[in-house]
């Protein structure tokens, strides 16, 4: 990294100071903002998410860009990764700092139902993780700790002991897809070391370029966890019926559905516990950005946001529900810690449930039906266009399997359920 004099330094912070929200300039405290998705296939309990099992099951394709070749991954830090965690996945949560003065800060994570999927800046202190030995610079491995039931879905985390903030920073790793889009705030950058090599057993992560900018503009972890979002959700014809099964109110309820290209969108607000709200969708996409600035991000926090799930929440042939969660939720799902304590910490959790629209359901009702067919190759289809629409079909045909007098038909609804 470029090595800035004082006066450059002064002039610099003094550019990026002007620019800062009002709410952390003029003083020293320390604010942080952290956004978040969380993506489940509603009506599901097999192990997956939304994006990967729903929309790119009803498009075809995945649409998530893929991350930078420098973040660090969990499956990279082990042998092997474990496959039978029934967990959804938490995706970019992406933490801002904003400082009017350099400052060092640490950031821990905790993921006490699940583990780290994926970070950025580069740390030694995560988990779970294989524990190596080191003894006369070999490392050896005790067989129960390397054993991979050993390793609990639990009891994660993530922590960087000293990020240094400056204002002056300006130059970062290059990067493509939406990771450019999440710098375009005016949070304060951060340098970080190189981490010390982790004694943990099956490491293969390369060392950073010695010219490699050490340098960022936003904290990110992917995480996998279990999570139900306490909502009930059913798309009728021209209506989204929700229901708050949850403990605190959520600010805002928005529905989406894209048929044939087309976005429609229906928003409620202020959804107490155990209260129903009927949406109706009217074309046009929702006001994500400005829900997002009513929950406390930033106007360019929530530009990003919008623009980075867009292609997914607006373009993907579906329908889906976005809850921005109560603060308490995101707390409890993946606490943290910061140090120093900062004057104010606005987390905003985004709840996507990919879901079957009345379309897709009396789509799937007519395939259960075929399964009792005579024809061998009309059963096949069936079953073939049912798998297709798992997992946010999983609901529809466990209660067919449930009310089938049928018994071949019962097994063949059942054995779709196995995957």
């Amino acid at each position: 990294m470029e090595r800035l004099s004082r006066r450059d330094f002064i002039a610099a912070s003094a550019g990026t100071l002007a620019s800062i929200p009002a709410l952390a300039q003029g003083n020293p405290d320390l604010v942080v903002h952290e956004w978040g998705v969380v993506s489940v296939a509603y009506g599901s309990t097999v192990w997956g998410n939304a994006r990967s099992a729903g929309a790119k099951a009803m498009k075809g394709a995945e649409v998530a860009p893929d991350l930078p070749p420098f973040v660090s991954k969990w499956e990279e830090n082990v042998k092997e990764q474990i496959q039978d965690w029934r967990m959804q996945p938490v995706d970019k949560p992406v933490v801002y700092f904003y400082a009017n003065r350099s400052m060092d800060v640490s950031f821990k994570v905790s993921i006490p139902g699940g583990r780290p999927k994926a970070w950025w800046p580069p740390t030694a202190d995560w988990g779970p993780g294989f524990q190596g030995r080191y003894r006369k610079g070999i490392q050896r491995d005790d067989p129960e700790e390397t054993k991979l039931e050993n390793i609990k879905p639990g009891n994660g985390f993530i922590s960087w002991k000293k990020l240094t903030l400056d204002p002056g920073i300006a130059r970062f790793p290059k990067a493509e897809g939406w990771w450019p889009v999440a710098r375009k705030v005016d949070a304060t950058p951060f340098r970080f070391a190189d981490p010390p090599t982790p004694m943990k057993f099956g490491l293969r992560r390369k060392p950073l370029p010695e010219d490699f900018p050490r340098a960022e503009k936003f904290l990110f972890y992917d995480a996998l966890t279990p999570f139900e979002p306490g909502l009930e959700v059913n798309f009728r014809k021209g209506a989204v019926d929700v229901k708050n099964r949850g403990r605190g109110a959520l600010s805002h309820v928005i529905a989406i559905q894209v048929r044939n290209g087309r976005c429609s969108s229906g928003l409620a607000t202020d959804l107490a516990p155990d209260a129903t709200a009927t949406l109706a969708p009217a074309e046009g996409p929702p006001a994500l950005a400005g829900a997002l600035v009513e929950a406390g991000l930033f106007r360019k926090e929530a530009d990003a946001v919008a623009e980075i799930w867009s292609d997914e929440f607006l373009k993907v042939e579906g329908a889906r529900v976005l809850a921005l969660m109560p603060r308490s939720v995101y707390d409890t799902l993946m606490p943290i810690e910061v140090a120093p304590a900062p004057k104010e910490i606005v987390r905003v959790l985004i709840a996507h449930l990919e879901c079957l629209d009345a379309e897709a359901q009396a789509e799937v009702a007519l395939w259960i039906g075929k399964l009792d067919s005579d024809s061998v190759k009309e059963r096949a289809a069936a079953g073939a266009s049912l798998k297709r629409t798992l997992p946010m079909s999983e609901a529809l045909i466990r209660q067919a399997a449930e009310r089938a007098t049928d018994a071949e038909v019962k097994a063949r609804l059942l054995d779709l359920l196995k995957g």
